[in-house]
């Protein structure tokens, strides 16, 4: 009944899930029925019809509605009240002002352990860095996340705090965010853990040879046996212009994340881009060297 006249998200995912699950149908209010609608300010939304007032909304709001209306507020609310707002959840009462006495509800999505669902813009202490909303009171939260997502059916407040704005206003597309990010932080690790192994690897293979002629002693770290100071040069020249290019489809394309214990993914990338960095430039340097001996020759 507190959800009849609600559009926003919240009181139309009620509604529905009333006429799937319980088979509600949906009648037309009375005519004497008297909407009140959702707003920042009051933070409440239900209908009164006749001498009942049907509403929801957050928790001190609620209990401020029914102080005035002379009703009595249950002494042991407000412990599970604030459990649920610390856990990280959004609280919502839903009274029932009627003689011989009000009736409560108290109902709540169950927080998942990386994202804070806002209640009356609270953030959770255990989960700050993730939040997700779509009313004007979730603004202040989502201003405060660090990664801040509103669904694009949500008020204009929510949206221009947050970060990211899901367009098809679908929660379970932040599965696929998290996933893109790891992806996209893993290859920019993997790259560059490359280009630093691939620099090491090739400046202590050429220097060597390259420097042989004013340091005799020089020679003996050319364990590549690379044929001359000309030859190095080159070949590593040439090797930079084709490993350039071959790395291009993986940055584009990304490394794929694979769940596993973050501890095993580093060392698998670290072998994989560390250890392929340090070979790469010696077998190829070294191969270059002997077709540009040949042609030199």
């Amino acid at each position: 009944m507190a959800s009849l006249t609600d559009e926003t998200p919240e009181g139309r995912s009620i509604v529905l899930l009333a006429k799937q699950k319980y088979g509600l149908r949906q009648e037309a209010l009375p005519v004497d029925a008297a909407t009140i609608v959702f707003s920042a300010e009051t933070r409440l939304s239900g209908v009164t019809i006749g001498g009942n007032r049907y509403r929801k909304g957050a928790s001190d709001s609620v209990i401020s509605f029914v102080r005035e209306l002379g009703g009595e507020i249950p002494k042991d609310l407000e412990r599970p009240v604030n459990e649920i707002a610390w856990a990280g959840a959004t609280t919502r009462l839903r009274p029932l002002p009627s003689p011989p006495r009000p009736k409560w509800t108290i109902f709540w999505p169950k927080p998942d352990r990386k994202t804070s669902c806002g209640s009356s813009g609270r953030i959770s202490r255990r989960a700050t860095w993730a939040m997700t909303g779509d009313g004007a009171n979730d603004a202040p939260a989502l201003a405060q996340a660090d990664v801040a997502v509103a669904m694009n059916t949500g008020t204009q407040a929510a949206k221009e705090a947050a970060n990211i704005i899901d367009l098809d206003s679908n929660p379970t597309k932040l599965l696929d965010i998290v996933e893109i990010g790891k992806q996209i932080l893993m290859t920019r690790g993997n790259l560059t853990t490359f280009s630093i192994s691939n620099d090491i690897a090739k400046y202590f293979a050429i220097i060597p040879v390259a420097l042989v002629t004013i340091y005799p002693q020089l020679n003996a770290l050319n364990i590549m046996g690379l044929a001359s100071p000309y030859s190095a040069i080159l070949s590593a020249v040439i090797f930079n212009a084709v490993i350039i290019p071959l790395l291009i489809p993986l940055a584009l394309k990304g490394t794929r994340y694979r769940p596993m214990p973050a501890e095993r993914l580093l060392i698998c990338n670290l072998l994989i881009y560390g250890v392929g960095g340090i070979v790469a430039p010696f077998a190829g340097i070294k191969a270059i060297d002997m077709v540009v001996g040949m042609i030199t020759l």
